[in-house]
This record gives C-alpha cells, sequence and structure tokens, in this order.
C-alpha cells in the first residue's frame, strides 16, 4: 500500500522547510515513515535524509532505495543525490548532472519547469548549471550571467544549501574569468558557515584560486591537489607526479574538473606537454598573458616573481609559475623584483642558440622602435647587466650584430612580463585579508605606501575596492556587486 494523503502532505510540506533550513517537520514526518518498506516511503525517507546531509546534520550520505517509485519525491532525492555524489567528486551516470560532469550537452532547457513544491531550489540548481555548461563552452559572459542570476535567486529565496551551491559556482566564474581574488574573497567567506558536505567542492576551488594555504583540506580531492601544489614548491618530483596520475584518475569522471587538473599541471610541470593551445603558447613564450583560471597558484608575494623561464643546456626552454620552479631545478636567490635585465634574458632563452639581432633584442626588450645612434649606449648597459646576472651559470655573447645565451646548466630566469601590475596585486591582497588600511597593504606586499595609495585610488574609481572609514582610519574592502555573505549554515 502507498502511503495515505495527510502523511504524503506533511512529507512535502517538510521537504519545502528543510530547503530553507528548518527542519522540525522533517524529523517529525521521518520518525512516521521510520520501519515503512513500501517505494513511496523509503523515497520520502532518502530525500529528506539527503538534505538532513547537505545540511551537516548527519554523518553520511544514506544509500538510495533499489525500488523505482515515478513521485515527487524520487525526483527531489535523485537531484539531491547527485548533488552530493557530485560534492564527494564521485561521478554518476544516472543523475541531472551526468552531461555536465562528461562535458557534453548544451545545458537545462530555458522552457522546463519544475514541480512546484521544489520550484526555487530546482530553479537555482538549473541556472547553476547552465553557468556550468557555459563554462564548459568557453562562453564567460554568458557563465557570469546565469552564476550571478542564481546567487540573487538563492539570496532572496532564504535557502541555505541553495545558497552554498550557487556562490561556489560563482566564485569558479569569477576564478576561470580571471578574477581569483574575488574567487577567494567569496570561498573564504563559505568556508566559515557552510557544512561539512560541502567542504570538498569549497577546498577544490580555494586551492586553485589562492594556492597552498596554512590549512590542509580535508576531503580527498582537494587534499592532493594541495598536496600536489606543495610538492612542486618542494621540488619533490616523485610526489609530484604521484598526486596528479590520482587527480587525472578521480576527476576522469568529472571533465571540467579534469580541466582544473590539466591547467594545474601545465602551468606547474616544466616537463609536461600542455593539450591546451592557450597554455602552450604562454609556456612557449608565445604569450605572456597567465592562462585564465590559473592565476591563483602563481602564490602570494612571499615569491620574487610571479612566472620563470627554465632553460636546459640544450637550448629547451619551457616558462612555468615560479611555484613549479624547483621541479627543473632549486630556484636562484632573487634580491628586489625583477625587471628589464631579466626580461631581456627570458627573450634571449626563447630565441635558442640562432639568438636574435640587436635590434629585436632591444624591441622586445624596451617595446619600442631601436634606433642605433640612440639606443647603443642603452643596449650596451642591458647586456653588461645581463652579463653580471648570469655570472659563470652562462655566457652571453655578443657578434656581428647578434646576441646569444649559451647556457653551461640548468638554468631559472624570471621573466616579469607575466609579473601581475600592483593593482592586481593588491586586489590579490584584499582578497584574502578582508577590510584593511593602505600602510597594512603596502607592507604586506613589500612596495611603498604612494604606489600602494594610487593604485587603491584607481581600483575605488573602477568599483572594484570600497572605501570604509573605521574610526579616524580610512579601511578598505573587495567589493563584489553580486555576492553578499551567508549568515547562516
Amino acid at each position: 500500500m502507498g502511503l495515505d494523503d495527510a502523511t504524503i502532505e506533511a512529507a512535502g510540506r517538510a521537504l519545502g522547510e528543510a530547503a530553507v533550513g528548518r527542519f522540525d517537520e522533517a524529523n517529525r514526518v521521518l520518525g512516521r515513515l521510520r520501519g515503512d518498506d513500501g517505494p513511496e516511503a523509503q523515497w520520502w525517507t532518502y530525500a529528506l535524509e539527503l538534505d538532513r546531509y547537505l545540511a551537516g546534520l548527519d554523518l553520511g550520505m544514506p544509500a538510495a532505495p533499489r525500488e523505482d517509485h515515478d513521485g515527487v519525491a524520487q525526483r527531489a532525492a535523485s537531484r539531491r543525490a547527485a548533488l552530493a555524489r557530485f560534492l564527494q567528486m564521485q561521478g554518476s551516470e544516472d543523475d541531472p548532472w551526468a552531461t555536465l560532469c562528461a562535458g557534453e550537452g548544451e545545458g537545462p532547457s530555458e522552457t522546463a519547469k519544475p514541480h512546484a513544491l521544489d520550484q526555487a531550489a530546482v530553479t537555482v540548481e538549473r541556472t547553476v548549471r547552465r553557468a556550468l555548461f557555459a563554462l564548459n563552452r568557453g562562453d564567460l559572459d554568458d557563465a557570469a550571467t546565469y552564476a550571478r542570476r542564481a546567487s540573487r535567486m538563492a539570496r532572496t529565496e532564504g535557502m541555505p544549501q541553495s545558497t552554498y551551491l550557487a556562490n561556489i559556482v560563482l566564485a569558479r566564474v569569477r576564478r576561470l574569468s580571471g578574477r581569483p581574488y574575488l574567487a577567494e574573497r567569496i570561498l573564504r567567506a563559505l568556508v566559515r558557515v557552510a557544512p561539512a558536505p560541502w567542504r570538498g567542492w569549497l577546498d577544490w576551488e580555494l586551492v586553485m584560486a589562492a594556492g597552498v594555504g596554512q590549512r590542509a583540506p580535508e576531503d580527498v580531492l582537494p587534499r592532493v591537489l594541495h598536496d600536489a601544489v606543495g610538492a612542486a614548491a618542494a621540488g619533490d618530483r616523485g610526489r609530484f607526479d604521484a598526486a596528479f596520475a590520482t587527480l587525472g584518475e578521480r576527476t576522469d569522471p568529472v571533465a571540467f574538473l579534469a580541466r582544473d587538473v590539466e591547467l594545474a599541471r601545465a602551468a606547474l610541470d616544466p616537463e609536461y606537454a600542455s593539450a591546451s593551445e592557450e597554455v602552450a603558447a604562454f609556456a612557449r613564450g608565445e604569450s605572456d598573458v597567465v592562462p585564465l583560471g590559473i592565476a591563483g597558484l602563481l602564490g602570494r608575494d612571499e615569491v620574487p616573481t610571479d612566472v620563470a623561464v627554465c632553460l636546459a643546456e640544450d637550448h629547451r626552454c619551457r616558462r612555468v609559475l615560479w611555484t613549479g620552479v624547483p621541479l627543473f631545478r632549486p630556484p636562484p636567490s632573487i634580491d628586489g623584483r625583477p625587471g628589464r635585465t631579466e626580461s631581456a634574458l627570458a627573450v634571449l632563452a626563447f630565441a635558442g642558440s640562432d639568438g636574435l639581432l640587436e635590434e629585436e633584442l632591444f624591441e622586445r626588450a624596451y617595446l619600442f622602435a631601436y634606433q642605433r645612434e640612440i639606443h647603443r649606449t642603452v643596449l650596451g648597459v642591458l647586456i653588461h647587466r645581463a652579463r653580471a646576472w648570469l655570472g659563470e651559470s652562462a655566457t652571453l655573447h655578443r657578434d656581428e650584430g647578434r646576441v646569444w645565451l649559451e647556457p653551461h646548466g640548468p638554468l631559472v630566469i624570471p621573466d616579469p612580463r607575466c609579473d601581475r601590475e600592483t593593482e592586481e596585486r593588491v586586489l590579490v591582497f584584499f582578497g584574502s585579508s578582508g577590510l584593511s588600511t593602505a600602510k597594512q597593504a603596502a607592507d604586506e606586499l613589500g612596495i611603498s605606501v604612494r604606489s600602494t595609495q594610487a593604485a587603491l585610488a584607481a581600483l575605488v574609481e573602477d568599483g572594484a575596492l570600497e572605501r570604509v572609514r573605521t574610526g579616524r582610519h580610512i579601511t578598505y574592502a573587495l567589493e563584489d556587486t553580486t555576492f553578499e555573505e551567508p549568515t547562516c549554515a
């Protein structure tokens, strides 16, 4: 026999209240359903227990009933199960996320109508999946539109679980759009309130947006990613390769996480040939733009530069993030921020054994045309400084109007052409620190207060930062026109 109408009505009411974080009715209904082996009772139990799991009220995700039941509870439970499995980084073939995880399809239909019982939560989730499908096809504008819409809908409806989901995806869109500092701000706010089932995906995005922090993630997959980045920084090739082998196997069912793994390895590993043309062009020195999505792995300002060129003795050359340099050889000691001298050496490293004409070297280092009568002395000084920088590690040859490098062993050259501008470094600082003063930012970044104030003024004018008066002090905070910190868990 099926459930009576009163029980079904109470279960539906409990499911709706659970979506906004109220579980008293769910607990009463679960007590009434306990011991009933019928398919309807099992599916309602499963749906309500999944909501409890996602809210952090139970230790583990419940097992799905084996018997099919075509009803509201089954649809709601299947959707929640898909989300719960996804948060555990486990692929699934029978849930609404399957096509997305496979990296296929165009996304949910705009005309599909959710059941009235669970309309708001389903609508938010469908909008989230549209954002992720847009990311899959490289449409950052559509992804941002859908992610912002989902975040605002979830906040308006007051649904905690939908809020966590929507804002994790908003953070992902921010990172892949080249604004990891906004992603970090969102994720750090969510970490403070989201229950344990959300931590896997949260920590994954946080490692990609902010690199290796002080706290190692608890969930297996983000912990392995965290360990892989740490192994790169430590120059531990064995641990690095083992971590990425695990990551490749575990993320294979989820295509967009697998792309994260591909980007991270390509950015860190001097020996890895990337399948991404954007990353490959960066690695070959054909583009000076750090690929979108990996800027969070650049590290904080304790590193002397963001990017380096790894030059082998046989002139094989590859660019990597500074974090990955120890996988090639121990990084050199660098005093101060790299500048024109290092830029010129990086240019020559990519030129190979043939080198460059003097005018080509000058134009690539200074970014304007070379006039021999005017710039001959400037070029001579540049070459003198480059030779002093190299010391015994390489010989810089200059003969008959050509200049080339002859490395005497593996050589690491900082490449400041790829370094973040002061304004972006300031934004990264505020993404992690929250409300701070200009002096605090200057001290942390190792730049002058005057330069910091100039950057802050420009960022306030652009709307990226908000100026806040705190007593006698002027402080600044990162501004995101969509995200508001949730206050409920």
